[in-house]
């Protein structure tokens, strides 16, 4: 923890969902991000880029699969 100005202010290092694709590790993962996020007040726009950025190895390629699939069918980006 750190203080700067007079308020507390705190830094999180979030890190990367490496395993391998396993729902149940992905959401306990992701719940950890939502608080980190709220906490925070990231808006849904920025979480949506921090989330993908920590998704490695398995995820990331998933991710960037779905995202071809929905370029090739025009379907709108994920923003939430």
């Amino acid at each position: 923890m750190r203080c700067e100005g007079g308020r507390d202010d705190f830094r999180f290092d979030i890190r990367k969902f490496e395993e391998q694709l396993d729902p149940n590790l992905f959401f306990d993962w992701l719940q950890i991000v939502e608080r980190i996020c709220e906490y925070k007040q990231i808006p849904n726009k920025k979480k949506v880029k921090l989330v993908t950025l920590n998704l490695g190895n398995y995820a990331s390629i998933w991710l960037f699969n779905m995202v071809d699939r929905r370029v090739h069918k025009r379907k709108c980006k994920i923003k939430s």
